[in-house]
């Protein structure tokens, strides 16, 4: 994130939805908000629940463009430093980077890091389903050698069994020579290729930690590269028996006919942030495999736009050349707009959800393109008058601890062959203290939408945040709303009981001893209520109504996790307290099987395979079946 994004970046991300914003004609039908669970039957909830520890699974070593050796704040909270990769270290069969990479060659004078360094925490989750071969699965994320730095590159892990191993995994390469690699969002084509869409740009360090991201070329690490860009990596489709690490594109596709990196938008001046990549899968969509890239441009002058572009994916795993990217536009929303979702219709017609935001005041609106991204038009404000909450100083909008909420909203569509939906909007309330989640629907393509639901079902108030929807791919889908969920106290008492094998020493309690916020000071959180961290699933049928048998929430965590170990932190400087698991996580479902992609820093002692014994953040997979009756 980006220091003159940052204040809008914190203050966006929770929402209240009155009531009176909503027109009821064509709506979709609903029954009332979630009926509330205990505690405890919340907690037994997983008892089917499976979690695999993916990015335990193996060792990552790349070379940083910046260096970061200067910044270690632990052990408290976790943190280790920036450790040095030896020979044998990685075990993905990556490019380490033993010799600078490709794109660091012309780097000034102390650029890149001085060789490889070891992949840490695992921020933030992406995950992609392959339509054409249903087991085939590509999660990403960011990979961390400096969690205290914010230093970053962009990763992978592949799977060719549904998530129950993951033997592919690396930093995703070609962009070395930018200093950070952020905000993974991936897609595949109908072929079964894969395409990450990423956010490349460059800072330095100053003295006192902060980061200077001048363009200047004498300050620049790597003055032979744009400051900021939008960029694509591409990944062929290949067999398991075929498949290694190495097998990255960053030149559309390793096409003769370009040689350039697959670079959407560069720029020296204007801030680009909050990309977003959606590929037309839809059998019966006359643009299918198109792909659909957005992302939002921050001016020097505070204007804030968002804009589309589009190419066609072809079956080698390259593209058509990208069409100029073009305003998408915002009806009577003003100051601009961001936080752009494109998602594909059956019928190939195109949405997005738009975000305002004016001081404490949000609105969402939504657009729709119904020639392949040609032309865009504003169909209207799902909601004109949002509540969000405190955002200053950095880090205080979820309690007691000092992690930034992410993005508040998500968005997805139904299979109606017409066109029009259904339309799933979800997003935070914040208007009681506490962030709630929240859920509405439209049947008639935007025009109106249900009385919002709230989807969370604790019995006391405490944050639910960062949901994310997604639909089945049947005439009449399952609808999945997913959110990490803090109604559980922390585990364990005193740190006398804190011991080996105990849930709260496994939690990794004991470190949590420097948060400015804790309501127990220097003490580590046992037992502390809206702090810890799980994540949680919620089912509905197409009009919103409950299954039967899935009427609650259903926990996705074997264990409660703590947000304050191994964060990201949104700056260096040790007097900045702003930490970062990520801005969103993933939620696909492929035929029956919804699976999950979400950050733990839990260490299972007991299972060799879900090691984590330095309190990393890792990335967690759960799958469950999709209820359909």
């Amino acid at each position: 994130m980006r220091s003159r994004m940052v204040a809008l970046s914190i203050a966006v991300f929770l929402l209240a939805w009155p009531a009176s914003a909503h027109a009821r004609p064509g709506s979709t039908s609903a029954q009332a908000s979630t009926p509330s669970q205990t505690n405890a039957a919340y907690a037994e909830s997983n008892r089917t629940v499976r979690n695999t520890f993916v990015t335990t699974q193996q060792t990552s070593c790349y070379r940083p463009e910046v260096p970061a050796a200067q910044f270690n704040f632990g052990p408290a909270e976790g943190y280790s430093g920036e450790t040095p990769c030896s020979p044998t270290t990685a075990t993905t069969g990556e490019d380490t980077g033993l010799a600078p990479y490709l794109t660091q060659s012309h780097s000034n004078p102390g650029y890149p890091d001085s060789g490889p360094m070891v992949v840490k925490d695992h921020s933030e989750s992406s995950l992609a389903a392959d339509p054409a071969h249903p087991d085939h699965l590509i999660g990403s994320s960011k990979w961390e050698t400096s969690p205290e730095g914010g230093i970053h590159v962009l990763g992978f892990f592949e799977s060719y069994d549904g998530g129950r191993t993951w033997p592919f995994q690396g930093h995703i390469p070609g962009y070395e020579g930018w200093t950070q690699i952020t905000d993974p969002s991936g897609a595949f084509d109908s072929y079964g290729n894969y395409y990450e869409l990423q956010l490349p740009y460059q800072f330095s360090f100053n003295p006192d930690g902060s980061r200077n991201y001048s363009a200047d070329a004498k300050i620049e690490p790597n003055p032979t590269r744009p400051n900021n860009v939008i960029s694509l990596s591409e990944h062929p489709y290949k067999s398991e028996n075929r498949r290694t690490s190495r097998q990255w594109s960053a030149t559309n596709g390793n096409d003769p006919q370009t040689s350039r990196l697959d670079i959407l938008r560069a720029s020296e001046s204007v801030a680009l942030d909050k990309q977003w990549l959606t590929i037309d899968t839809r059998p019966d969509s006359p643009h299918r495999n198109r792909m659909y890239a957005m992302w939002s441009e921050y001016a020097v002058n505070g204007d804030l736009t968002s804009v589309a572009s589009y190419a066609d994916a072809r079956p080698n795993g390259t593209h058509s050349p990208w069409s100029a990217p073009i305003t998408l536009p915002s009806g009577p929303l003003t100051n601009g707009v961001t936080f752009v979702l494109p998602r594909v219709a059956a019928n190939g017609w195109v949405y997005t959800p738009l975000s305002a935001f004016t001081g404490n005041v949000a609105a969402i609106g939504v657009d729709i393109s119904k020639d392949g991204g040609k032309t865009w038009h504003y169909i209207g404000t799902a909601s004109p008058n949002i509540t969000t909450p405190p955002s200053d100083p950095p880090g205080t909008a979820l309690a007691n601890t000092t992690i930034s909420d992410g993005i508040f909203t998500s968005f997805a569509v139904g299979n109606d062959p017409s066109g029009r939906g259904p339309l799933y909007l979800v997003w935070e309330d914040y208007r009681t203290g506490v962030s709630n989640v929240m859920l509405s629907a439209s049947s008639n393509g935007g025009v109106s939408w249900s009385a919002p639901l709230r989807v969370n079902d604790n019995a006391h108030a405490t944050d639910a945040f960062q949901p994310t929807v997604a639909v089945q791919d049947r005439a009449a889908g399952t609808v999945s709303v997913t959110f990490y969920d803090r109604r559980l106290p922390c585990p364990g008492t005193t740190r006398a009981a804190d011991v080996p094998g105990t849930e709260s020493y496994n939690a990794g309690l004991r470190l949590d001893t420097a948060n400015p916020r804790s309501p127990v000071g220097a003490e580590p959180p046992y037992g502390v209520s809206n702090y810890c961290v799980d994540s949680s699933v919620q089912y509905y049928r197409a009009n919103l109504t409950l299954f039967n048998d899935h009427a609650h929430n259903i926990r996705l965590t074997k264990h409660s996790w703590d947000p304050q170990l191994n964060p990201h932190r949104s700056s260096a400087q040790r007097s900045s307290t702003a930490t970062f698991i990520g801005d969103y996580y993933g939620d696909v479902i492929i035929g029956g099987t919804n699976l999950f992609d979400f950050v733990s820093t839990f260490d299972s002692m007991t299972d060799i395979n879900q090691r984590n014994p330095a309190h990393q953040m890792q990335q967690v997979l759960a799958r469950l079946p999709v209820p359909t009756s």
